[in-house]
């Protein structure tokens, strides 16, 4: 006998509008990261080489190597940028490779620089794009683009090889312009210091209250400028030194007797109006009962 089949009755799924919408959305997420290759977990290890070449002249062909950033999927990891290349050019080339994204920003991360001079050495940038499909548009067009001309993009190298070092060395050395205001700064702060000694030395020739005159032994060769703080105010060994009063000194031996005389006539005569003075002070003291 033939064996009766029992009918399973299934529940029936309604999708309704909101459904419908989820679903389209979950399958366009699918596609996208199936595209970029997000379903592989190494795709952020990928290396993808980006070549080109100098000039017609220099024409050996260089690669830029690119990956995925795996802390930021608009962000793509730009390696391998030699010393010569500028940051700005970094922006341009991979603008240059995209239609349907820009690029925000581009900043070097690390070089292989001993001291860490992000502009000397190989170095490494991240690029961030402003969707996504950028990055992806970037990595697709690696694996098919012809290495393409930095001179036919109009960028600048920047100064490298013996160039480099003909800069770095004429860098140690001052022009001429600095060396000259160097020269006349000297020049005049040595003025201002003979200046300054030609003051002292004329203050140190006019005779002091008592009538001495201070030798010393000037240093020549010893030269201090002047400090700021002494400027602006007097300095007292600048005032202008008293006038000592004339002593005439006679010249002959007549003229010094007559001096001699009138002296002790001037000494006789103080001593007798000094006598008289006294006299008249024990006067007025006198007791009277």
């Amino acid at each position: 006998m033939a064996k009766q089949r029992k009918k399973v009755s299934r529940p029936i799924e309604v999708v309704t509008l909101e459904t419908a919408n989820q679903i389209s959305l979950i399958e366009e997420i699918k596609e996208e990261t199936h595209e970029i290759g997000t379903e592989n977990p190494t795709s952020s290890e990928i290396l993808y080489a980006l070549p080109y070449f100098i000039n017609e002249k220099f024409n050996a062909t260089r690669q830029l190597f690119l990956k995925l950033d795996p802390s930021n999927e608009k962000a793509l990891i730009v390696s391998s940028i030699p010393p010569f290349i500028p940051e700005k050019a970094i922006e341009l080339l991979l603008s240059n490779l995209v239609k349907k994204s820009a690029i925000k920003t581009v900043f070097i991360k690390r070089s292989t620089s001993l001291d860490g001079n992000l502009n000397a050495g190989y170095r490494t940038a991240t690029a961030i794009f402003d969707s996504r499909f950028g990055v992806k548009e970037v990595l697709e067009v690696c694996e098919s683009t012809r290495p393409f001309s930095l001179a036919a993009l109009d960028i600048e190298l920047l100064p490298h090889g013996v160039k480099k070092f003909v800069n770095d060395y004429n860098s140690q050395f001052k022009s001429y312009e600095e060396i000259q205001e160097n020269v006349k700064a000297v020049v005049m702060a040595y003025d201002e210091h003979v200046m300054e000694q030609k003051k002292q030395l004329k203050r140190k020739r006019q005779p002091d209250e008592e009538g001495w005159i201070t030798v010393t032994r000037d240093d020549k060769h010893v030269f201090f400028a002047k400090k700021a703080a002494a400027k602006g105010k007097v300095i007292e060994s600048e005032k202008p030194a008293r006038k000592k009063k004339k002593v005439e000194i006679p010249f002959y031996t007549s003229e010094a007797k007559e001096s001699k005389l009138k002296h002790l006539q001037e000494l006789q005569r103080k001593f007798e109006e000094d006598k008289k003075r006294i006299a008249q002070v024990q006067a007025a003291r006198k007791f009277k009962p």
